[in-house]
This record gives structure tokens, sequence and C-alpha cells, in this order.
């Protein structure tokens, strides 16, 4: 692991603390592997709470990702995950979104 990724890691770490939030080092790694080069550009690291973001956490990541298809309900759980990390937040790390995300519909297995 480059001393970049490793940087990006400590960061999600410390947020994942300071929240709260139940999720493995593990998994945060996994995830944070996942995510490849999004987590060096501001644009994709950062989640932000628009229409269109939310859209494409639902078809891309939940819908393609993970296989759970289109349903209505997932737009709820993305909403619940977004409001644990403070809707006022400026900093929702998609990893940290994607973490919860995974954990909420016992998804780990994809990843670990």
């Amino acid at each position: 692991m480059t001393n970049r990724f490793m940087q990006k890691l400590a960061i999600y770490k410390r947020q994942r603390d300071k929240l709260g939030l139940n999720i493995s080092d593990e998994l945060l790694e996994a995830i944070t592997k996942s995510l490849g080069s999004a987590i060096y550009k501001r644009e994709t690291e950062i989640i932000s709470v628009q229409k269109g973001e939310i859209a494409k956490i639902k078809k891309e990541f939940l819908g393609n990702k993970l296989g759970l298809g289109d349903n209505p309900i997932l737009d709820e759980h993305i909403w619940k995950v977004l409001e644990k990390l403070g809707l006022s937040n400026k900093r929702k790390y998609r990893v940290l979104v994607y973490c919860l995300l995974v954990i909420k519909f016992g998804k780990q297995s994809y990843f670990i």
C-alpha cells in the first residue's frame, strides 16, 4: 500500500472514530481499496447530498455492485446513512457511506 493510500485510510479511520461508527478496520480498508483513484479526487471522495448523487449511489453501488436492484426502499436507507454521518457534515466520505450501506444490507462478504 502506498503512503498516499495509508494517509487516506487514516483520515477515514479518524472520521469513523469521531462519529462513533461501528465499521471494522478490515471492511474500511477493503472498501477504500475498491474505490481506487476515486479516493484521491475531492469530487468523488465526498458525497454531496443531491438527488443525482443519491440516484448514482442507488444505481451503481447498491444496484450494480451489491446486486440489490432498483427498489425504492433503497433511497430511504441511503438517507438514513447520510443522516448518521450528519446532513450538515460537509465531509461525508464515500468510503464511510459505502461501508455503512454494506453493513446495513449484510454484504460484507462482497469485500472481505
